[in-house]
């Protein structure tokens, strides 16, 4: 019987980046004398709120754990945050963590100019909107660490969630419930969503990564464990599919593997191989 390989523990565990409780990371470094790229990881299942007893601890494994020695081998560290709440709180924890692992670039041999992220479902979320949104660096910030930028390098993530705006899934998805699961997150009940504040409409807007993609924009790979044609959910590939068609239309590179096919003449790349490439690794 194969022996379990035993967990790859962290250089630093459960440093605080935030004032929430719950704004934790866990960092595994990779040994080089020069400074090392770095992909931060964010959890799936963080758009719901948890309730007081939530152990943070248990959910700060990388989304790519099974790679994580591969990207350390590579020169590549590896960062996990930990988010939680309502909206806006996990995106703005998502731009708070890269932000304070940029400023901890110098103590832990970081390149500050090669940030990438990296996370399953709504995790995934996180990073795509972190790797298409404006800069939200703040350089006359008393806190530091808010004068750091937040623009990546790229993203790579699995069963991406890349819209949370309920009208955009219910049009994606005809016939399917999808589109009502955030209502918790926003704060509504479902029979009032085509009546609700235009404030409410903006935050969902803005929440949503197909939102923020622009010309000129970093590159992003997106993988779905589901076949385009199987049924709508939270996790098919039509959301994939929706966000390589804007990424192309303004020029920017976007791959979308979708049950193990490669879909529009994308490249059949996995994760880690992605993050190697974009990162200039070998």
């Amino acid at each position: 019987m194969p022996t379990k390989r035993a967990e790859l523990a962290a250089i630093h565990s459960g440093v605080k980046y935030g004032p929430h409780a719950r704004n934790l990371i866990d960092i595994w470094l990779a040994e080089s004398d020069e400074p090392t790229p770095v992909v931060l990881s964010f959890h799936a299942g963080g758009f719901r709120p948890r309730p007081a007893t939530f152990d943070a601890k248990s959910h700060r494994t990388p989304a790519l754990k099974g790679d994580l020695r591969g990207l350390l081998r590579a020169g590549i560290s590896v960062a996990m945050a930990t988010h939680d709440g309502i909206a806006p709180d996990p995106f703005q924890d998502a731009r708070r963590a890269v932000q304070f692992v940029r400023s901890m670039s110098s103590e832990w041999n970081l390149d500050k100019g090669k940030v990438a992220a990296t996370g399953t479902s709504s995790g995934a979320c996180l990073s795509l909107w972190l790797c298409h949104h404006k800069d939200m660096a703040k350089p006359k910030a008393r806190d530091p660490v808010e004068r750091q930028s937040t623009r990546l390098t790229c993203a790579a993530v699995n069963q991406a969630v890349t819209s949370l705006d309920p009208r955009f899934i219910r049009d994606l998805m005809p016939g399917c419930s999808a589109y009502q699961r955030f209502e918790e997150f926003f704060g509504y009940e479902g029979q009032d969503l085509d009546s609700l504040s235009k404030k409410k409409y903006e935050l969902m807007e803005e929440l949503s990564p197909i939102n923020h993609v622009q010309e000129g924009g970093p590159p992003t790979l997106l993988r779905y464990t589901g076949i385009l044609d199987g049924p709508f959910g939270i996790h098919h590939g039509a959301f994939g599919e929706a966000f390589m068609e804007r990424s192309r239309s303004l020029g920017v590179s976007c791959d979308l593997v979708a049950g193990g096919t490669p879909i529009g003449n994308s490249r059949p790349r996995t994760i880690p191989t992605f993050l190697k490439d974009l990162l200039g690794s070998s």
